[in-house]
């Protein structure tokens, strides 16, 4: 059976957060996603869904801090 058409799906889910420590706490309990580091930045981790990647958590940098932004997610759409 062919995958699904990626068109229009939500593909990856990023999170940008002044505490990735407490979001990657917090988070699986909500979603029941599992997180691992990226092996290219160990700070960058990657949200799984049965060992599959299927989103990130980063540290907000700090001259977005000081700009005021607030945590955010960020959702990327197939097309």
């Amino acid at each position: 059976m062919p995958a699904a058409p990626l068109r229009g799906r939500f593909v990856w889910h990023e999170l940008m957060t002044s505490d990735p420590d407490a979001a990657a706490r917090f988070y699986p309990m909500v979603t029941g996603w599992g997180i691992q580091p990226w092996d290219e930045d160990p700070s960058y981790r990657m949200w799984t869904v049965k060992g599959v990647p299927v989103g990130g958590l980063m540290e907000m940098p700090a001259d977005a801090r000081q700009m005021g932004t607030p945590p955010s997610w960020l959702m990327y759409v197939g097309v």
